[in-house]
């Protein structure tokens, strides 16, 4: 008995074989085709908390480098709290390194929070790394060692900064007007005039290799100290040498050579004063008071009459000590016409009494 095999009777592949045969195919083909390169991740912090913004930066794949790390601490504004993220990224075994501006940045913190220890603590890691410390990482310590008046430490740091060739023209500028300013609220003239002379002399004598053009204000912390000492010829010896330099002297610088002149040398104190006033420095209304009140103790009062006239034409404002110094005089002098004409011609600047012109009147007699 024979049997005929039909197209039905041979065995049909299952449609779910086929379909997973497809899938294979296509799963294939598509890894076989090369990807694009997929674009870097950007840090966008979903908060402003610091402390979250690290937590999420740590989490990120790949995590960003330490120049992202250096972004968020100068965004912090606590010193204090900058440093608690330097911590975290020292002891959370992150595949990164701190690099020299995280550092510094570590430096300055320590140093504004009168942490000059911890600082230089930093500063050594900064040298054991390799790192050449900058103009920037030495002024942040003087500033710290300032801030602790401890300030021979500071001029010794700044002696080895400018020999070690770690500077710039404007971070050594600030460091030197510091320094002035440290020594003489230490009451250290001497020495704070020494080192002007050192720095500005380039070093010729101390050896320090550097010229470095003083500003105003530091000239004006010296002559503003100077007087006060009673030393005022070498007060004038500075002022002189501003002009010298083409540094123009500020109303400190002024007011203070003019304090000290009113009782050494009344004509040349007067001088500066009108030489101040026509450069377009504004006086302080103390000095001007001084000014007249030595003229008019000294029985001068024509000059302190025009020196209050040529006040006036300048336009600056006077308070009312200034008209009743003049106006007691002139009531001493037995003027009361002058007086009461001084009187009535600012008496519309509230600052007046007329009760001065009255006493002053009565006790010369009828």
């Amino acid at each position: 008995m024979s049997f005929r095999r039909t197209p039905h009777s041979f065995p049909q592949p299952s449609t779910s074989s086929a379909s997973k045969n497809a899938t294979k195919l296509s799963s294939l083909l598509q890894k076989s085709i090369p990807k694009p390169p997929q674009p870097p991740i950007t840090f966008k912090p979903p908060t402003t908390n610091p402390l979250h913004c690290f937590d999420y930066m740590i989490l990120l794949q790949p995590i960003p480098p330490i120049s992202q790390f250096n972004q968020l601490l100068n965004s912090v504004p606590k010193s204090q709290l900058k440093i608690i993220l330097f911590r975290k990224i020292n002891h959370t075994h992150l595949p990164i390194s701190p690099n020299f501006i995280t550092l510094n940045i570590v430096l300055n913190c320590y140093c504004h929070l009168n942490e000059v220890g911890f600082a230089f603590g930093v500063f050594g890691l900064i040298l054991k790394k390799g790192f050449v410390p900058d103009s920037v990482c030495y002024a942040s310590l003087i500033k710290g060692l300032l801030k602790k008046n401890e300030i021979f430490e500071a001029v010794r740091l700044f002696r080895k900064m400018v020999l070690l060739g770690s500077v710039s023209y404007t971070n050594v500028s600030y460091t030197y007007g510091a320094l002035i300013s440290g020594l003489c609220r230490v009451g250290d003239v001497d020495t704070a005039i020494r080192f002007h002379e050192d720095v500005v002399s380039g070093g010729k004598m101390g050896c320090l290799g550097f010229v470095c053009k003083p500003s105003g204000v530091c000239y004006s912390v010296l002559i503003d100290n100077l007087c006060k000492n009673g030393r005022v010829s070498k007060a004038k010896e500075l002022f002189m040498e501003m002009r010298m330099r083409r540094i123009s002297p500020d109303v400190v610088a002024f007011s203070s050579l003019i304090r000290g002149l009113c009782f050494m040398d009344l004509r040349e104190a007067k001088r500066l004063f009108v030489e101040m006033v026509n450069e377009g420095v504004r006086p302080s209304v103390t000095v001007f008071n001084l000014l007249v009140h030595v003229l008019c103790k000294d029985r001068r009062l024509n000059e302190a009459s025009g020196l209050f006239e040529f006040m006036v034409r300048k336009g600056e404002k006077l308070d009312s000590l200034s008209y009743n110094t003049l106006m007691h005089v002139y009531c001493l002098e037995g003027k009361i016409d002058e007086a009461k004409e001084l009187y009535h011609s600012h008496m519309d600047r509230g600052t007046l009494r007329y009760e001065n012109v009255e006493r002053d009147r009565n006790s010369l007699g009828p």
